[in-house]
């Protein structure tokens, strides 16, 4: 009997170091399933951030097509665009504001087919794409060069969410000339429509979720159509005809005293405070001057601007610009229209439409974008010699 019970006790002794070592076992088993899940959702995670990190541009049939995760961004080149034809041309647009897609509304030059930014691939675009298609990947440069091209196409439109637009291309430099880092782009347009070296940039704003165009300063310049309701800014330029409009905003503080006089108490004086806060009125006055002539190269630094600037408070609206005698800034010469643009003072903002309101003007007015502004849909903007039409999707 003692020999069965110890043999029976090392068994259970055995069993119990089976059971620790299976229980160990599973334990690092979970562990580990457990470590691999949150390495899968790591990795997961870092594929989801850089898919959300990368602009992906590619030619597309009817224009430049920029993805930015479910919003896309679509350019057409519709219609050229002249000085001395800007009239005529602005007529086949239709006196609205924004073309119709229809074939009737639309120029005969994009009925037939939509039109590409004109230009071909640069050296410099060719190694950007290729670049952008080993992203996460180990992909070996053939020499040096590729190399700084790759790292430069990285910098531009990939890792930044700004795509350049401009003239410069960088394949048709010769050996004795020195490569311009700072003018390289992801669309190379052609010169001889007037594009500047680096004439404008669209950027994607991750925080806001929105793509934002700006002039580059090199060029003739980058106007967009006013066809909507413009917010406008201290320091923008409205265009019209040959002439620059400059805004400019004064703030004034209006304080109405209430305080009386002798010793009150703490709280008479939190009472009197906000009071005197809620009393206290912000005065806005509307600015603007004109500088005289269309923004050339060649000019840009024998520019005259007029001394003679308006001023004018937020009961005098509305300000009407143009021909008519009723404008408050009246033109007596130049292709203005009887009523070009409009100015009024809405919610505490000076706001600018074109033409009358209802009506659009002949020429349009256009804003110059020195700083950076929002891209909506259907929105219209001409640099160089060509119109361009934007197409924003939610995929």
């Amino acid at each position: 009997m003692a020999i069965q019970k110890k043999s029976s006790q090392k068994k259970s002794s055995k069993s119990k170091k089976k059971d620790k070592k299976q229980s160990k076992s599973r334990d690092r088993e979970g562990h580990h399933k457990k470590d691999q899940k949150k390495l899968s959702k790591i990795i997961h995670l870092s594929q989801i951030f850089q898919h959300f990190k990368q602009i992906k541009m590619t030619r597309h049939k009817e224009g430049i097509l920029l993805k930015m995760q479910k919003l896309s961004l679509n350019i057409t080149t519709y219609q050229k665009h002249s000085n001395q034809d800007e009239k005529n041309d602005q007529h086949k647009m239709n006196d609205s504001t924004v073309p119709s897609q229809s074939k009737q509304e639309t120029p005969a030059s994009a009925q037939q087919q939509p039109i590409q930014i004109p230009g071909q691939k640069s050296k410099f675009y060719e190694h950007w794409q290729k670049h952008k298609q080993y992203v996460g990947t180990q992909y070996q440069y053939q020499d040096e060069e590729e190399k700084m091209l790759g790292d430069f196409s990285s910098t531009y439109g990939c890792r930044d969410f700004t795509t350049y637009f401009g003239s410069y291309d960088m394949s048709t430099l010769t050996q004795n000339d020195v490569l311009e880092t700072a003018k390289l782009n992801d669309y190379v347009l052609p010169q001889t429509e007037s594009f500047g070296k680096r004439h404008f940039m669209i950027a994607f704003s991750v925080e806001k979720n929105g793509y934002y165009i700006k002039d580059m300063g090199d060029g003739t310049g980058t106007f967009i159509k006013v066809d909507q309701q413009f917010i406008l800014r201290n320091g923008h330029i409205v265009s019209f005809g040959d002439s620059h409009m400059v805004v400019g905003l004064v703030l004034e503080r209006k304080e109405k005293d209430n305080a009386d006089s002798g010793l009150i108490s703490a709280s008479s004086l939190m009472q009197l405070s906000a009071k005197r806060f809620q009393e206290r009125t912000l005065i806005t006055q509307l600015m603007v001057q004109f500088i005289e002539g269309p923004k050339t190269k060649e000019t840009q630094q024998d520019i005259s601007i007029s001394l003679h600037y308006s001023s004018f408070k937020q009961e005098e609206v509305p300000i009407l610009i143009g021909r008519s005698h009723e404008c408050k800034i009246c033109f007596k010469e130049g292709n203005l229209s009887r009523i070009q643009s409009r100015i009024d003072y809405i919610d505490d903002k000076w706001i600018l439409k074109d033409g009358n309101g209802s009506k659009a003007s002949t020429n349009g007015t256009w804003l110059f974008a020195g700083e950076e502004e929002r891209i909506y849909d259907g929105m219209i903007f001409k640099a160089g010699g060509s119109l361009f039409k934007v197409q924003l999707t939610h995929q």
